[in-house]
């Protein structure tokens, strides 16, 4: 038996008091920016293109002259209240003016003027930022066309479901709350990784000494320092996701400071095999990049796991007996943006950039005394698992929105 509380649409499943309407029937106007490539000047009037929405970054803009802008205002222009919509390159995205603005667009925004007396604008907002408007943003859109577009006409062709107004008002304050405290959030890990970055350009280079530390710092290279091993060599695809070995995968290299051993997989490995065990306290390169910034990307193991290998894209650093250097210092020095330009200026190529292993242990490491690097490392590793809390807490604040959203703007669960 049909639930009677509730009415299938075009927009899904929703309750029976509440409404479809198109976009173009909630709307005063919808219009796009300008069409023509306007002249650019180094002080003006700020001019939105599609990347200010997709970034959302609306304080770096480019711009163009007063006179300018007083032609372009006439036929499309922005106020506070408005929702700019992104409709060539990247379709759907949207941004809703919420400051006095005094700003031009380009033709890659559509500019939605709402209808206050029909729907909540912050509501209108809110419900863009689900999937199902962005899925009907590109139901809409020109199949063929490159780059990605929606002609004007078919924008206000966008159906949304309308509960009463009160109830708009109410499922936008309970999102718009939940926004607020995911901004902080990132907030507050942009101001995090800050501190860190200042931390590590003081405590690296010497410029700040941590209290109850002296004496001179050295400069070794890292030859001296360590030797290589490559990663494992002839496996087949059916070695991999097999067998009781595991490998560090190359993203694990790549994104973590410290190798993640959750994130290990199974491989392959015959004991009559000549492949080169990895073991707590090694250093783990990536060989080669698209780009000459992520060429040496570095990450320590610092637990002991048995029959662990690497990926064969990467190479192994194990620190010699007697080296005096602390492995989490090094990788914390060599991921800094000291390390960073240091392999950039010797990473080789054109299109694909490599790691030359002869550059690589002619690398110069300025080290301090082996008791101020470990206390040096234990600092910034500390900033590290702090900035990594508030990381799993902002994707559990995320998760949590998504929820939210999929059972208010359906309906599924009722404020008013």
């Amino acid at each position: 038996m049909a639930d009677r509380k509730f009415k299938d649409t075009e927009v899904g499943r929703i309750p029976v008091d509440w409404e479809v309407k198109r976009l173009g029937e909630v709307s005063s106007s919808i219009t796009d920016g300008t069409h023509a490539t306007p002249r650019y000047v180094d002080d003006g009037i700020p001019f939105y293109s599609v990347e200010n929405v997709t970034e959302n970054n609306f304080s770096d803009t480019k711009y163009i002259s007063e006179d300018e802008h007083k032609k372009l205002i006439k036929r499309c222009k922005p106020e506070k209240g408005d929702v700019l919509l992104t409709r060539i390159g990247t379709l759907g995205k949207t941004k809703l003016i919420d400051w006095d603005v005094n700003a031009s667009i380009y033709v890659s925004l559509a500019l939605i003027k709402v209808n206050n007396n029909k729907v909540d604008v912050n509501y209108l907002y809110r419900y863009s930022k689900s999937s199902m408007f962005v899925e009907n943003v590109k139901k809409r859109s020109l199949l063929n066309a490159v780059p990605q577009k929606i002609n004007m006409e078919d924008i206000g062709d966008i159906p949304l479901p309308l509960p009463p107004l009160l109830e708009q008002k109410a499922i936008a304050k309970v999102l718009s709350d939940v926004d607020e405290l995911i901004e902080s959030i990132e907030k507050l890990i942009r101001k995090k990784k800050q501190i860190k970055e200042g931390a590590m350009q003081e405590l690296l280079t010497g410029k700040k000494r941590l209290a109850g530390f002296s004496g001179e710092w050295e400069v070794k290279r890292l030859g001296e320092l360590g030797v290589t091993y490559s990663g494992l060599s002839g496996k087949k695809k059916e070695d991999f996701n097999n067998g009781n070995s595991y490998y560090i995968t190359f993203l694990n290299v790549l994104n973590n400071p410290v190798i993640d051993l959750k994130q290990v997989e199974k491989v392959r490995v015959s004991k009559w095999e000549n492949q080169n065990l990895v073991r707590k306290g090694d250093i783990f390169f990536n060989t080669s990049s698209e780009t000459p910034e992520e060429v040496g990307m570095c990450s320590v193991l610092m637990e002991d796991k048995p029959n662990l290998y690497l990926n064969s894209f990467c190479f192994g650093y194990r620190l010699y007996d007697g080296s005096k250097c602390d492995a989490l210092y090094l990788t914390s020095y060599l991921r800094s943006d000291l390390g960073r330009k240091m392999f950039s200026t010797i990473a080789q190529g054109s299109t694909r950039y490599n790691l030359s292993k002869k550059e690589f242990n002619n690398i110069a490491i300025p080290l301090p005394p082996l008791p101020e690097q470990k206390a040096i490392a234990q600092i910034l590793s500390d900033m590290d698992a702090e900035i990594e809390a508030l990381e799993k807490k902002l994707d559990k604040y995320r998760k949590i929105k998504e929820g939210m959203m999929e059972k208010l703007l359906t309906g599924q669960v009722r404020l008013v």
